[in-house]
């Protein structure tokens, strides 16, 4: 008779093979869901059933083409079956497919030890399991995740004033989160009147330990005001794959208003020549001032490659003046068009948007 699988508190609907039994002892394996896509992470667990007379045992490692295998430990608990004890040892892979199509996963063949037996000759090997991997577009960019992100937590310390720095500090979670993917996705929100914000830096958080699939990241996003009264950090949108259709999808991070004082600045009253001397070295550091913010504004014009980044490039350097009149409010409206519109904007068409803004710079 073949006995069921015995899952370990999983809220996974387990796709389970039947079991391959050696006496008392046998294994039995599953996978999370049987249908996932490119690079979509599943859940590979073996159980291991033993009559309480194993002292050791140890997995094979395993190995696949077209798929990368991530242990993520073992556990046990004891378990009834018939009226007969039994220990549940539980080993658990996080599967990540690289390539589409259909596959047979062979899980590790487990050696142990009986009490007071050889180790030599006894294993056990649950049976085969089967994954359907569908493909995703070609044009997705492969450092998105193929889950839905949560942000879990959002709050902000410093920047009460101008020139004051600050920090803006989220927690993001999701399967198939890597760090240098939601730093590029956060980097190209960062974009807000009267505040300048630096490169955020994203580090590993680990895996909650109730969603074995997932990672955590925290992100630390430093920032300087530079104009007072209330302001709002921009709304951060987390591009994503959808895992129910593999299309691109979105979530928006709403960016908190902070509210911002005054710097104040001392009147020094002083001779006339000092004073002189004061406004003509003001003058060449106005002057100095204004090249390296032009400087500055092509160079940043200029790294864009996507027309994301390149719209927090112009909100970031571009005067707003210039952008009001025809040629830059012209050139805005096509670079909108290509960000939320759908419009295409292949390389020369980016090429012809940087020269118009770069027009644009103070």
């Amino acid at each position: 008779m073949i006995r069921p699988a015995l899952l370990l508190g999983l809220a996974l609907a387990l796709v389970l093979v039947g079991p391959a039994r050696a006496g008392l002892i046998w294994a039995e394996a599953g996978l999370s869901a049987d249908t996932r896509f490119v690079r979509q992470p599943v859940l590979l667990y073996v159980d291991l059933f033993d009559d309480l007379s194993i002292v050791e045992k140890e997995a094979r490692p395993l190995e696949a083409p077209g798929l990368d295998f991530r242990f993520l430990g073992a556990e046990e608990r004891e378990a009834r079956i018939d009226g007969e004890r039994y220990r549940v040892h539980r080993y658990r892979w996080q599967v990540i497919p690289l390539v589409a199509g259909d596959f047979t996963i062979r899980p590790p063949v487990i050696e142990y030890r009986r009490m007071g037996g050889p180790w030599e000759g006894s294993t056990v090997q649950s049976g085969e399991v089967q994954l359907a991997v569908e493909p995703l577009p070609l044009y997705l960019p492969v450092y998105l995740p193929v889950d839905r992100p949560v942000v879990e937590r959002s709050e902000v310390t410093g920047g009460a004033r101008v020139g004051q720095p600050g920090t803006w500090r989220l927690s993001v979670t999701a399967a198939g989160l890597e760090t240098r993917g939601v730093a590029r996705l956060v980097g190209e929100s960062l974009a807000a009147p009267g505040i300048r914000f630096g490169e955020p830096e994203v580090t590993d958080g680990g895996t909650p330990g109730d969603r074995p699939l997932e990672r955590r990241v925290a992100v630390e996003i430093p920032f300087e005001p530079r104009e007072a009264g209330t302001r709002r950090l921009p709304d951060l949108q987390l591009a994503h794959v959808d895992p129910a259709t593999g299309r691109l999808a979105r979530v928006t991070a709403p960016g908190p208003a902070i509210e911002v004082a005054g710097r104040w600045r001392p009147l020094v009253v002083t001779l006339a020549a000092a004073l002189a001397g004061l406004l003509v070295l003001a003058g060449a550091v106005a002057g100095f001032g204004r090249w390296r913010r032009r400087h500055r504004g092509r160079r940043a014009l200029a790294d864009a490659e996507s027309p994301r980044s390149l719209r927090a490039a112009v909100l970031a350097h571009c005067d707003p003046g210039r952008l009001a009149r025809e040629e830059g409010r012209a050139a805005f409206e096509a670079l909108e068009g290509c960000c939320f519109g759908g419009v295409e904007c292949g390389p020369g068409r980016l090429a012809e948007l940087k020269a118009a803004f770069e027009r644009c710079l103070p």
